[in-house]
């Protein structure tokens, strides 16, 4: 990582943490986290990209794995990650995909937790790809859809309409309902679950404030 980088990333750590800290917490579906943080079972926690913040700063005391793109923005992200407490895996859909690939399924194999998102690093918005679901049922995983959002936001305007939380507010995490790819094994199947999902908890939080 250059200087300017390894820069930005101390100073976005630092922001972000007093934006997070700032704000008051609130949780909806604390049960659904609780119950698969006690399973000796692979779990994959998901968010769409544009929330991905959220999970970030609220997950990450809990020794999960995250994965994380290998493009220049990544890079800043991912060190974040790792500043917080997270332990990071690299890798993307496109570039570096097959070693993400190989690098999920084998935390997946020791019944490790790790947060993703199905729609990154690029898009498009909303659509899942294809390796996320197959490592997924290769791994009889659990899936835990998560979704947050403040009262008062920054909207960055590209592909995923991401959201930073502005300072001195709320923030809300939901965590939704518990996918078992025991029982939906089917790779359509299952995309079209998450993505209903995801979807729902998503609408839950733009209506809560």
């Amino acid at each position: 990582m250059s200087i300017k980088l390894r820069l930005y990333s101390i100073l976005g750590y630092f922001i972000l943490k007093f934006i997070f800290w700032s704000n008051k917490k609130e949780i909806s579906g604390l049960d659904n986290l609780i119950k698969i943080n006690s399973e000796k079972r692979p779990v994959m926690i998901c968010s769409w990209h544009g929330r991905l913040l959220f999970p970030v700063f609220n997950l990450n005391k809990l020794n999960f794995y995250a994965l994380a793109g290998l493009h220049k923005d990544a890079d800043i992200i991912s060190r974040i990650c790792e500043k917080l407490g997270w332990k990071m895996i690299r890798g993307s859909s496109s570039k570096g995909g097959y070693k993400a690939y190989k690098g999920i399924l084998n935390k997946l194999s020791s019944n490790n937790k790790i947060y993703i998102t199905p729609d990154g690093p690029k898009g498009p918005i909303h659509i899942i790809k294809n390796g996320i679901v197959e490592a997924s049922i290769k791994k009889e995983a659990l899936i835990l859809p998560i979704s947050g959002i403040s009262s008062k936001n920054w909207k960055i305007k590209n592909w995923d309409l991401f959201l930073i939380p502005k300072p001195f507010g709320k923030i809300l995490n939901i965590y939704g309902n518990i996918i078992d790819t025991k029982t939906i094994n089917n790779p359509e199947d299952l995309k079209i679950e998450i993505t209903q999902e995801l979807n729902r908890i998503e609408k839950k939080t733009n209506d809560w404030f």
